[in-house]
């Protein structure tokens, strides 16, 4: 009949956008790892990426940070163009367009290291020269490229005590300046090998104990391997429920001989630190873990010494 009802009663919402792109500021071009800043609005979290083309060369994942505005990449950048890019989560948990700025990174090399390999007892021994502030060391399997940064120095001469016995690696070092500016030397292959058991803190690996001896008969080493999981029982079954986990138990009990009382004082000490150990031996294990079980026995001509390892993981990269 074309009659108009009363208004309804006023309701009142709120319409959230996005946030803005960030602004990236100017990036310095002479450091192969620069310190990106800019500035954004309802910052909660942040992404940078690098890309060299389309290919994306360094990812900083999500990072929490209200009033955090610059970052400095990790990756190193060899001299050439690429593009930054960041963007920004609000409080909304909403993604703000990325911003991005071009970059050519251009420095000043400094001089090539030379590199030599030379099995030691325990590893391999690096000999470094033409180092500028520091090296890093990088190492990987033979056959893979599969390189990670195992070490920092400032020394001409680097073991690598966490190596198996009859393994093949490679490396290579990159020698910084103070500006970080790098130049990497050649690719350097070496074969460990070593006649012991072997056993050293991870936060000291040049501290190595060597059981060198055994009584009668050869080392006693026992593998224990124990699925993590648990059983569950539910009402109206008559049978529990296994519910796995994705954890593992695992170790070795071993056995050995120490000939006299300073040599089991020292393993005694070894044992005390409470650390994480690197256990080797000729048979190719090499194995991360904590020690346990410490018993002494002993013998007519010694000690025989006991001792349960339980298996840890441990991340041998350095964070440079």
């Amino acid at each position: 009949y074309d009659e108009e009802s009363p208004w309804s009663d006023v309701q009142v919402f709120y319409s959230i956008g996005a946030p803005s792109a960030p602004a990236i500021n100017a990036i310095p071009s002479n450091t192969a790892r620069p310190v990106v800043t800019w500035s954004a609005f309802s910052q909660q979290v942040y992404q940078l990426q690098v890309l060299s083309g389309d290919t994306i060369v360094y990812d900083s994942g999500i990072v929490p940070g209200i009033n955090i505005r610059q970052h400095k990449i990790k990756a190193w950048l060899a001299d050439g163009e690429y593009t930054v890019r960041i963007r920004i989560k609000n409080e909304y948990d909403m993604w703000s367009a990325w911003g991005s700025a071009a970059v050519t990174i251009s420095t000043e090399k400094p001089e090539k290291p030379t590199l030599n390999l030379q099995r030691s007892a325990y590893g391999i021994a690096l000999h470094i020269e033409n180092i500028a502030d520091y090296a890093l060391i990088y190492r990987a399997n033979y056959g893979t490229d599969d390189y990670i940064c195992i070490g920092k120095t400032t020394s001409s001469v680097f073991h690598d005590n966490a190596v198996r016995n009859k393994g093949e690696y490679k490396y290579f070092i990159r020698s910084v300046s103070s500006d970080e500016t790098f130049e990497d030397s050649d690719i350097k292959f070496a074969q460990a090998e070593f006649q012991y058991s072997l056993l050293a803190p991870v936060l000291d690996l040049s501290k190595v104990f060597v059981f060198t001896r055994s009584l009668n008969a050869p080392p006693k080493r026992t593998y224990s391997h124990q699925l993590g999981g648990a059983f569950v029982e539910y009402v109206g079954r008559k049978h529990p429920v296994w519910e796995p986990t994705e954890h593992i138990s695992a170790g070795y009990t071993m056995t050995f001989f120490l000939k006299n009382w300073c040599e089991v004082e020292d393993f005694i000490s070894l044992y005390d630190r409470k650390e994480t150990v690197l256990y080797r031996d000729v048979r190719g294990r090499k194995i991360y873990g904590v020690l346990g079980g410490l018993t002494i026995e002993d013998e007519r001509n010694g000690y025989t010494v006991g001792f349960a390892l339980s298996e840890v993981d441990y991340n041998e990269e350095l964070e440079v």
